[in-house]
């Protein structure tokens, strides 16, 4: 999948226990050949489903979330927010 917006993750690049986390999961969602939402939520069961295209993904405790735009005919993830402590970054 392609990862567009990227450059948003910087600010959780600032906490350095989410340093770890945020690189992996941009690792494997740039990786992830998903074909489908089932295909997402079964490489990422935690990852909730706002609706055909949208999803959040909690990061470690789930107080911190990166939502995303999905066209999985394109192959592309959008980062749309990061959310934190329900508010957006």
């Amino acid at each position: 999948m392609r990862l567009i917006g990227k450059n948003k993750l910087v600010n959780f690049l600032r906490d350095p226990s989410l340093i770890s986390w945020v690189s992996c999961w941009a690792d494997d969602v740039s990786n992830a050949q998903w074909g489908s939402s089932s295909d997402l939520l079964t490489s990422f069961p935690r990852a909730g489903k706002i609706d055909e295209s949208n999803f959040v993904f909690p990061v470690l405790s789930g107080e911190v979330s990166i939502q995303v735009v999905v066209c999985f005919n394109r192959r592309t993830v959008c980062i749309s927010k990061l959310l934190t402590d329900e508010r957006k970054l």
